[in-house]
């Protein structure tokens, strides 16, 4: 018997190999590992938790193609993605990365869709609580006629048109409510260039805080590629907690469709998630 044992107590194995008595409340369950506590409860976090019809943020126009989850599906095949009450396919309609959904192109939702997400998370789900920031790759280019997006090196999607304009913004992902930025890494692939272009720089924005809400507007893409060719700027910034965009915002000398513009930058990007 060990020192614990009690009678009309639970007996347990202690870790010198004797019989003890449970502790806790007449009324607890007792786990398998020895401890107690209310019926229902878990003394492990490891245990799924089951997300149900919980709708991925992210703005439904038609162009925007990333929507983000309040948590990481685990495993990522644990998530069913239903739009308009049909099953979407991983892969062939959409893929995932991290909290992110990335729909393929052709398959960008239209306004007026319904999204719908179930999936299990790797422990007990905490209301949408992310405390380890979430990091994403963006692989910011173009075709020609549109920006594309490459999200952790995974298919390229494309964007939106090229603007007749000197500054465009580019929606990179959409922040879920209380979502914060915590930090953002520029970092140029290939170096941009565009006949009569003397100016090409990027800054990292947001569409309620504005162009230049996490960077400065002064990063140079045509600036030769290097090892020392990039900026992190160390950050906890949330434009609001009603959700935005985060967008990568191009400047140039002249309008930026009117010289075939080369190039590809990567913004990385960490966010965390709130309850």
């Amino acid at each position: 018997m060990g020192a614990g044992y009690a009678n009309s107590r639970s007996a347990i194995i202690n870790g010198g190999g004797g019989v003890d008595g449970a502790s806790g409340n007449l009324g607890d369950c007792m786990h398998v590992d020895g401890s107690s506590g209310p019926c229902g409860s878990t003394s492990s976090s490891s245990v799924p938790a089951f997300i149900d019809s919980e709708v991925p943020s992210g703005t439904i126009d038609g162009v925007n193609s990333i929507f983000v989850l309040a948590n990481v599906p685990n495993p990522g095949s644990s998530l069913t993605l239903f739009r308009n009450g049909l099953a979407l396919s991983n892969v062939a309609d959409y893929s995932v990365e991290g909290m992110s959904i990335i729909f393929t192109a052709g398959n960008v939702p239209q306004p007026g869709d319904v999204l719908l997400a179930s999936y299990r998370t790797g422990g007990s789900a905490q209301s949408g609580l992310s405390s380890i920031p979430v990091c994403t790759k963006y692989t910011l280019s173009n075709n020609g006629t549109n920006w594309t997006t490459a999200v952790n090196g995974s298919a390229v999607v494309s964007g939106s048109a090229i603007s007749a304009a000197t500054t465009q913004d580019v929606t990179l992902f959409s922040l879920p409510a209380k979502g914060i930025v915590t930090g953002v890494r520029e970092k140029t692939s290939t170096a941009w260039s565009g006949t009569g272009f003397t100016t090409l720089s990027l800054s990292v924005g947001d569409s309620v805080g504005g162009t230049s809400f996490y960077t400065a507007p002064s990063y140079d893409l045509r600036a030769a590629v290097s090892a020392t060719n990039f900026r992190n700027t160390q950050i906890f910034k949330n434009s609001t907690d009603a959700g935005s965009n985060v967008t990568a915002h191009i400047a140039g000398n002249q309008n930026l469709n009117t010289a075939a513009i080369a190039g590809s930058v990567d913004i990385e990007v960490c966010a965390v998630v709130l309850p």
